[in-house]
């Protein structure tokens, strides 16, 4: 491949453009030219000359020709119109030397891409039977060529045996077909390229993780898993449960750990690969990997996300084998495996969860803003206690989502009816109370985020601070425990013409209703979920305050034993 294939235009040099522009500058400023008569010469020009056809010819014709009709214009006289050309003609020679220095990078990038060595895919003893069958593995090990199937072999017993190997093919094609493109095609063409100064600023870390070590985990355990299949083959018998169960034995330990680290930068990764993308030379070299033959038309962010999709199959993988599983002792076995791999599995999920978590608080600390203003104009606030009590009002706010305490449960797009107007306003539930906000949005932008989310159906995008969104605190944060949610029924939403509505109240300790809230959803599913994510964190707060209540209780009474 030649580097400049790679190019979408080929673009002159610096010392052909300058003999281009010395010629049309010939024809241009001739004085009592006007710009209709230019415009056929220089089209002849352009046939003339195969370099006038690239990007930066036509530029230049443009240029000339809106530079003479502007000098027509304004009536400039024979000798300004050669100065300001020839000032202009240098300006433009300044900014074409620029694309020459970035045609010249390109170039170089080319040129570095194209020599990079390809490099061969790994070939471990197992990999040839990643698109094999089961009797295939038999009859190697077999070659005398034994039956492999016992005459009792029901057809359950085969199933079982299909589901063992599918642990295994699975695991190889995952290994072969996604982790090792990822790292062959991908991560190890950015090194080579910044081997030669180029992309320095991209941190392949930061986009990979610890790839190298996924790699070898799951080279692994492909091997241990071949090794114990193919040592455990006789005439009769493959694919016994206590294989998968003998290669699962060290999955918390040696496993879930390399996968906990991949998982936790996942999120940050697609963060960073989206800023990468804004520089073209970077947008380039991915292009140029996406087309290597391995890659089989997908794209990077399909290698980024295998791993996450593979570490969630493997209680499936064991579920299906379980199902065709007769013996009782083998059952226990594999039951008690499963339970072993989703526990390791549920304690990943929560350090992903709660990492989700940390970063999205984080971020909201920065993002919602609460103005402090004067207590209620009928109240009677003494003078020398402004300022205390401003104070202590802002202290309560800095710390309001500070920490990692506080878990936001779920989040998004409401309509509130508020003294007989619709607003928008962006909600969310926390695991202690429920805040209602407004986006702080340019003004330019007219439709309401009602109208931009009523054609999504499930979930509409979240609000970044990247994107220059905020949200100002709309009503004062209400008590989950003190929340009570009532849904509006068909039947009464076509009376009141509220359309997928919920009300929640307020109310005190004492049972009185301090404030009545009437909301509005884009669709019917969206209402359901907020009413659901409503109930349920309002019960786990309950359930906690009562724990915490009777704990107290409890406290107490040791203390008065004591």
């Amino acid at each position: 491949m030649r580097p400049e294939s790679l190019l979408e235009d080929e673009i002159p040099t610096v010392e052909s453009s300058a003999n281009v522009v010395g010629d049309a500058l010939c024809d241009t400023l001739t004085p009592n030219q006007g710009p209709s008569e230019l415009l056929p010469r220089l089209s002849i020009k352009s046939d003339e000359g195969e370099t006038l056809g690239s990007f930066a010819a036509v530029h230049l014709t443009d240029y000339l020709v809106r530079q003479a009709t502007l000098g027509h214009e304004e009536g400039e006289s024979p000798d300004g119109a050669e100065r300001s050309g020839n000032s202009k003609t240098k300006n433009f020679l300044k900014k074409l030397s620029g694309k020459d220095r970035d045609r010249e990078s390109r170039i170089a990038m080319a040129t570095v891409l194209s020599n990079l060595p390809t490099k061969e895919q790994e070939i471990f003893d197992f990999v040839a039977f990643k698109d094999s069958h089961w009797t295939d593995l038999i009859n190697v090990a077999h070659p005398e060529g034994a039956v492999p199937l016992s005459p009792t072999s029901s057809e359950a017993e085969i199933k079982r045996r299909d589901h063992v190997w599918e642990v295994f093919t699975s695991e190889c094609s995952y290994l072969v077909d996604h982790l090792l493109v990822l790292r062959d095609v991908f991560q190890e063409t950015f090194k080579a390229v910044q081997c030669e100064n180029h992309l320095m600023y991209v941190e392949p870390a930061k986009l990979f993780a610890n790839l190298d070590v996924l790699c070898q985990v799951s080279e692994s355990f492909c091997q241990d898993l071949f090794v114990i299949l193919r040592g455990k083959v006789t005439s009769t018998e493959f694919g016994q449960p206590e294989c998968v169960v003998s290669a699962f034995s060290m999955f918390d330990k040696q496993v879930c750990p390399p996968y906990e680290r991949y998982c936790m930068n996942y999120s940050n990764a697609l963060h960073y690969l989206e800023s990468l993308k804004k520089r073209e030379d970077f947008q380039e070299v991915v292009r140029w990997c996406e087309l290597n033959p391995r890659c089989k038309r997908l794209q990077m962010s399909d290698f980024l996300v295998a791993p996450i999709q593979r570490i969630t199959k493997y209680p499936i993988l064991l579920n299906d084998i379980l199902k065709r599983t007769t013996s009782p002792a083998d059952k226990t076995a594999l039951t008690e495996t499963i339970e072993n791999v989703k526990f390791a599995l549920g304690e990943l999920e929560g350090k992903v969860r709660w990492l989700t978590n940390f970063e999205r608080m984080r971020e909201l600390q920065h993002m919602i803003t609460w103005t402090i203003d004067d207590q209620d104009a009928k109240a009677m606030l003494p003078e020398f206690m402004k300022n205390s009590i401003l104070e202590k009002t802002r202290k309560s706010l800095s710390s309001l989502f500070s920490g990692t305490k506080r878990a936001l449960i779920y989040e998004g797009p409401l309509i509130l009816t508020d003294s007989g107007k619709n607003i928008d306003i962006y909600a969310f539930i926390f695991d202690d109370m429920f805040l209602m906000t407004k986006i702080k949005k340019d003004a330019k932008k007219k439709a309401s985020h009602f109208e931009r989310l009523s054609a999504q159906t499930h979930t509409p995008p979240v609000p970044r601070r990247r994107d220059g969104m905020m949200f100002h605190v709309y009503k004062q944060p209400i008590p989950l425990d003190r929340l009570d949610v009532v849904e509006v029924n068909s039947r009464q939403a076509q009376a009141s013409g509220m359309k997928y509505a919920f009300v929640m109240m307020h109310t005190s300790r004492y049972q009185q209703i301090l404030s009545v809230y009437t909301v509005m959803t884009p669709n019917e599913h969206s209402k359901q979920t907020w009413i659901k994510e409503l109930n349920k964190a309002r019960k786990t707060r309950l359930d906690q305050m009562r724990e915490s209540h009777h704990e107290e209780r409890r406290t107490k009474d040791r203390k008065k034993t004591l």
